[in-house]
């Protein structure tokens, strides 16, 4: 059931909540699942027991984002050199060309990609439990699962070009189904270096130099 705290006491570690349905439910903080303690007014998820709130979550809708702060912060990043010219450029540059399955792409554009997105991953896994927003049953969190999904495509889409750029097709990426083998194969071909002009592009290395 959802519901909102109506009141919190941390001195005496319990609370009330006032219920979708009307009721209003003790708590005690054992019951709440959050890293942060309760405050007045945030909306929960929680099981109704009697007049009791059992196994209370913070509600996702809780979690808000100065989206107007980040933009700025964004716009700051992709004027800094580091951006423009460093690692981090080619993880913005896979998300720009997020349906491109076309092209070749150097060792650099996909693993420092790989390595950024591993680091996202992690942080947003980590925002999950600060905010209460990890699900035990599934594995997952939200902002974690929801990022997991955004970057599916681009994944798929800068690995093809790693591949035409050693004169393979993207659809190598298939080997990922056998076990092991596979696994070791494709890695050993996304880490070999660019080859000369092919069908699918000239030496990206050579345009950039």
């Amino acid at each position: 059931m959802k519901g909102k705290i109506l009141d919190y006491s941390i001195q005496e570690s319990s609370g009330l909540i006032s219920g979708e349905d009307g009721n209003r439910y003790k708590f005690s903080n054992s019951e709440w699942k959050a890293d942060k303690a309760p405050k007045v007014n945030q909306k929960v998820d929680f099981e109704a027991d009697g007049d009791e709130a059992k196994g209370i979550y913070l509600d996702s809708s809780n979690i808000q984002f100065d989206t107007d702060g980040m933009k700025d912060k964004i716009s700051n990043m992709s004027d800094s050199d580091f951006v423009q010219n460093g690692p981090l450029s080619y993880y913005i540059l896979a998300f720009k060309k997020y349906f491109d399955f076309s092209g070749r792409a150097t060792r650099s554009e996909y693993w420092w990609f790989i390595l950024f997105s591993t680091i996202a991953s992690i942080i947003l896994s980590i925002l999950d439990g600060v905010f209460g927003t990890y699900d035990a049953q599934m594995g997952t969190g939200l902002l974690s699962g929801i990022y997991s999904l955004a970057v599916i495509i681009p994944s798929i889409a800068v690995a093809a070009r790693r591949l035409h750029d050693i004169g393979k097709s993207g659809w190598w990426q298939l080997l990922l189904i056998i076990p092991i083998v596979g696994v070791i194969i494709l890695i050993i071909w996304l880490a070999t270096d660019s080859k000369e002009d092919n069908k699918y592009g000239p030496n990206p290395k050579a345009v950039m130099q």
